[in-house]
């Protein structure tokens, strides 16, 4: 389970710099780190999905 927090955190990382690359108006590169924002947390969520057995923690 550590490792689909570390993918999440990572691709939160990631979506905070496309964020920034946005605002300086670095369209071109806000666009890459998006796309690899979608990549890790795509992955943490598969990774997560897969630990759980699609079921939900309640």
């Amino acid at each position: 389970m550590r490792h689909a927090y570390i993918r999440a955190i990572g691709g939160l990382l990631w979506l905070a710099a496309a964020i920034a690359s946005g605002i300086t108006g670095s369209f071109a590169t806000a666009i890459l780190y998006l796309a690899l924002s979608a990549v890790f947390l795509r992955s943490a969520y598969g990774i997560w999905k897969k630990e759980n057995g699609g079921r939900r923690n309640e």
